[in-house]
């Protein structure tokens, strides 16, 4: 009796979708090893046609998780139009994201606010004390 290892491929969850008149982008988590090649398009003749973007190859790097994009053609989904079937959710911030960081008594701290798949999100930390703090002045 021979055993056969199955491959584990999942449905991948995207932080982003962009479509352009000639490819699509989507944002992915990545731990340092993870690229276009580690990916399939699978697509159900429907219309328009459903897409999924499938992971064929864990991401096993060590590096803390953020945020990547990968970059696909039109050609490679076969069309223009279409649905995507992955599920979308918030992941973590982009290597290279601009950070602030406000000192105790600064005052009018700028607001904030990150979209999924934003490119270059800011992120912003209030110091104790700050103005918006919930705790108040210490």
């Amino acid at each position: 009796m021979s055993t056969t290892k199955k491959e584990s491929h999942s449905v991948e969850t995207l932080h982003g979708l962009v479509v352009s008149e000639s490819k699509v982008i989507i944002t992915v988590t990545s731990t340092g090893c993870t690229d276009e090649g580690d990916f399939k398009i699978e697509v159900v003749e429907t219309l328009p046609l459903l897409v999924s973007f499938v992971r064929v190859q864990p991401d096993f790097c060590k590096m803390a998780p953020h945020s990547i994009d990968l970059s696909f053609s039109l050609k490679e989904i076969g069309a223009a139009e279409f649905k995507v079937a992955n599920l979308f959710a918030p992941g973590p911030r982009k290597l290279g994201s601009e950070v602030t960081t406000l000192a105790i008594g600064e005052e009018n701290p700028p607001l904030t606010t990150l979209a999924v798949g934003e490119e270059n999100p800011s992120v912003t930390t209030l110091a104790v004390g700050e103005q918006g703090n919930p705790f108040g002045r210490f």
